[in-house]
């Protein structure tokens, strides 16, 4: 049923008068995704055809954009949640605190000695006192860090 390749109407853009007896062509739009850039249209400018095409209200489409990125973060961030529960098999939240305890005592046995657990071997305590009465200047000199 339709007869023509025209646009819908746009209450925001009056169409040229003539739009309906001009010939449909391809229209360079510009800078846009590659398998957009050429349209098949009556329009006669790139300027003509954004004109019909764009939003006229700025506020409407930061408002749009808005609510989309927000409901994509929070699904995502609400399917990441999902997924951790059903992998642990966790049912109630108090459950989450017993799994990050269990994890935190696997992570203890990874920390360093300390200096009291620290004992010194036969060549430490050599260096130790071969290194006690030096000055810095010395000391780089000794390993020619210094020249």
């Amino acid at each position: 049923l339709i007869k023509n390749k025209i646009p819908e109407s746009n209450r925001f853009l009056d169409l040229p008068k003539n739009i309906n007896k001009r010939q449909t062509k391809l229209l360079y739009i510009g800078n846009v995704p590659i398998e957009h850039r050429l349209q098949w249209t009556k329009f006669k400018t790139q300027h003509e055809y954004w004109r019909y095409h764009s939003y006229q209200n700025a506020e409407q489409l930061a408002l749009k954009t808005l609510a989309a990125s927000t409901l994509f973060t929070m699904s995502i961030f609400m399917g990441g949640c999902k997924l951790f529960l059903w992998y642990f098999n966790i049912k109630h939240i108090s459950e989450i605190n017993d799994i990050f305890k269990s994890w935190s005592i696997s992570f203890k046995s990874l920390k360093p000695k300390s200096a009291k657990q620290f004992t010194m071997t036969l060549s430490d305590e050599q260096i130790e006192r071969q290194l006690q009465n030096m000055s810095i200047m010395e000391f780089l000199q000794h390993f020619k860090l210094l020249q």
